[in-house]
Parts: structure tokens; sequence; C-alpha cells
């Protein structure tokens, strides 16, 4: 038994294994593979594998001093050094994906085995920016944030996707984005005899009275925007991306009398036949201004300084390991 686990079968085994097993973690980040007590047994197993095989070249009888056995052994003292600080990330870190919405905040987040955790702060999202660029592609995105803290002045940062905000044990990464549920929408209204009215109304929202007479009433709701408008082979109606391209919007006007009509409104073409006109009123898309939520992922890795030291150990190792020992006149006793 004691041959197999310190083969270099089972270390290439081993290694296959996780190698298969971390492409399907980061590949499907939310199936928490890493997290998996199969995956601790294997960072485990291949712990003993490797100590077994320092261990032969550390007896008395075997060990001999040299620049290659001393690399060796600090090789394989860095991997069982990386292998430590894996486990205690993987045991004690955190990574969680968190959205926000203009003025949200969240002070606790839920971890992998679904316990709630209290950050120590508030995190507030102030402003989402999103420049787009003039193809219409986004060309950055950014996060201003507003941290507090019990007894500190609150703090302003902005997060980027190359620039994460720090807050000990916390790193806090520019992760995505998406459109926010609701928007806010302005729909211009004409009638005859009158002048034009300008309504902000949300999208989708509650009705809103428009006009109201003596024994009358109309009212107006946003039912449904589309971004980047479009009509798919079937006749159905989407968004072929996020980005206000094509914004349109689906009103409903409903008066007290029960006559109903919906219509679609259209931002860059204001004059489609697809609706705009009911009875002797006219309806215009005159304005958004996208919403957009943050996805912020929030990462405590505990083990990132003893990987660092494993690694530092490892190529140190290599590089006696690999050292020709004649052009330096060392040890010539090499195993």
């Amino acid at each position: 038994m004691i041959g197999f686990l310190s083969s270099i079968r089972m270390t290439l085994i081993l290694l296959s294994i996780l190698a298969i097993l971390s492409i399907w973690g980061t590949l499907s980040p939310f199936s928490h593979i890493y997290y998996h007590p199969g995956y601790f047994a294997i960072l485990c197993l291949l712990a003993v594998n490797i100590l077994i095989c320092a261990g032969k070249r550390l007896r008395p009888n075997k060990y001999r001093f040299s620049f290659k056995t001393n690399g060796y052994l600090l090789t394989h003292l860095g991997i069982l050094v990386i292998l430590a600080g894996s486990l205690i990330s993987l045991v004690y870190g955190l990574r969680v994906l968190i959205w926000l919405g203009p003025g949200d905040a969240v002070e606790t987040i839920e971890n992998h085995r679904g316990t709630i955790e209290k950050l120590g702060f508030t995190l507030i999202l102030d402003r989402f920016r999103l420049d787009i660029h003039p193809s219409g592609m986004p060309a950055d995105f950014v996060s201003d944030i507003i941290v507090k803290e019990a007894g500190l002045p609150d703090k302003r940062s902005s997060i980027t996707v190359n620039h994460p905000l720090k807050i000990v044990p916390y790193r806090i990464f520019q992760s995505s984005y998406r459109l926010h549920s609701v928007q806010s929408v302005t729909v211009g209204i004409k009638q005859d005899g009158k002048d034009k009215r300008l309504i902000q109304m949300k999208a989708p929202g509650s009705p809103v009275i428009i006009d109201r007479e003596e024994g009358f009433t109309l009212s107006m709701a946003v039912l449904r925007y589309e971004p980047d408008f479009v009509i798919g082979k079937n006749g159905s109606v989407g968004s072929r991306s996020i980005y206000p391209r094509n914004p349109a919007i689906r009103v409903a006007l409903q008066d007290s009398r029960d006559d109903y009509s919906e219509h679609w409104l259209f931002l860059n073409h204001p004059d489609s036949h697809s609706g705009g006109t009911w009875k002797d009123m006219t309806l215009r898309f005159e304005s958004v201004e996208q919403i957009y939520d943050t996805g912020l992922e929030v990462v405590r890795d505990p083990g990132t300084g003893w990987v660092a030291v494993g690694a530092i150990c490892l190529v140190t190792g290599l590089m006696l390991y690999l050292i020709p020992l004649r052009k330096l006149g060392g040890d010539r006793n090499v195993e």
C-alpha cells in the first residue's frame, strides 16, 4: 500500500483527476466543486504521496548532501506548502458574487455553505458607470462604492476590472453587470389643442393617470422595456443585447369606460407604424437613462501567503536541482 501511495503512477493519477476537476470548477464557477469533500480527499492524498516520496530521501542511509538532493527536497516541500495553502483557502476562504442596484447596501453575505456571514462593514452602491464605445460595445464599467465602518468616516472608492477594493481580509472585484429590473423612461403626450407634456414613468410600473375630467379618467402604464428591440423568426419580441441600441417600450392605455389599447413606442423611430396614436392623443418615447446592477465578487483567500511561500520554495528547489555542479565545482556525488 505504501509503495503504491509513493509511486509516480499514483502522482500522475491524482494530478490528472485534479486537472479535470479544476477545469470543471473553472468553467462552472457556481458548481462549488472546490468545496466538495472529494476534492479535499484528493488534495490530501497528493500531499501524502509527496510526503512519502520526500521521506524516502531523508532516510539516513539514503540521504547524501548535494544541490540535486536538496533541490529535490525543497521542491517537494514547496508543493506541500502550496497544497497546505490551497486547503486553508478551501476551508476558510470565500468567493461570492453579490448584485447591487443604485443605492442598494449589503453588510452580510451567504457563503458556499449556505450560512450568513457579517462583513464587518457596509457596502453601498453610489453609482454604476458604463461607458459605451461608438461601436456599441462596452468600453469600461466602474462601480462607485461607499464603505461604512463603525467608528470610521465613510470611504468612497471606485472598483474597476483591474483595480479591486481591498478591505482586510477581503478583496472586492468588479465582476459583471446586468440590466436593472426597473428603468426610468420619459413619455411625451401631445393632444389636439394642448401643449406637449413629458411624463416620467417606471418601466415596468404601475398605471399613472394622465388625463382627468369630470366623470372620466385616462391612465397609462409601461408594461415592458426592451433595450435592443428585435422580432424573432417566430414573431416573439425580445432584445439582442442589454445595450440601448434600439430602445422600445410597450405602453397600455385604459380609460374609465374600459377602452383599452397597447402600443410599442420606439426611441429611435418615433413615427413607427406600430403605435403612438390613440384617439386624439399622440405618444412618443422621449428618453431613457439605462440603469444597471453591478456584480461584485467578494473574495477572502487566507491561503495566498502560503501559496506564495510554497511557490518560492518550488522555484528555488528546481534551480538547485538543475544547477550544473561541475561548473560550480560542487559535490559530484549526485544520485
